[in-house]
């Protein structure tokens, strides 16, 4: 693969370029809220979206860097804050930086035994996952 450059505004998150777009809306995320009623009322007012994931796609093999942005959008689900979904790499032993550009929150890393850890997030990298 050839070498190539990409840039990060600092205001909104958008990674340029990217060559896939990901967006998951509140009917995307069943099962990841408690109240399950408030959920579906979101859904029927107009399903908003609750975050995208902008990526520039490198093949998937050792030593490839995968760079993307999420944009997490303000909103709640009755009582908890929009979130997005928990994922696990295919190579379990990569690395992953968490960077935050506004706002604040938690970030809640689950591991496949059921472990959790819990970090508080705002502006400025915040954690280095790595498995």
């Amino acid at each position: 693969m050839d070498p190539f450059a990409l840039m990060l505004d600092w205001r909104t998150g958008a990674l340029e370029p990217h060559t896939s777009r990901t967006e998951r809306h509140v009917s995307d995320m069943r099962g990841a809220y408690a109240d399950q009623a408030a959920l579906s009322q979101l859904v029927e007012q107009g399903d908003p979206l609750v975050y995208e994931v902008l990526q520039y796609d490198v093949p998937e093999e050792v030593g490839q860097l995968i760079c993307c942005t999420t944009v997490l959008h303000p909103g709640t689900v009755g009582q908890e804050y929009f979130m997005t979904k928990g994922h696990y790499h295919l190579e379990r032993d990569t690395g992953e930086v968490y960077l935050g550009l506004s706002g604040n929150g938690q970030l809640l890393l689950m591991t496949e035994d059921g472990g959790k850890a819990v970090t508080p997030m705002g502006p400025g990298p915040s954690h280095r996952e790595h498995r």
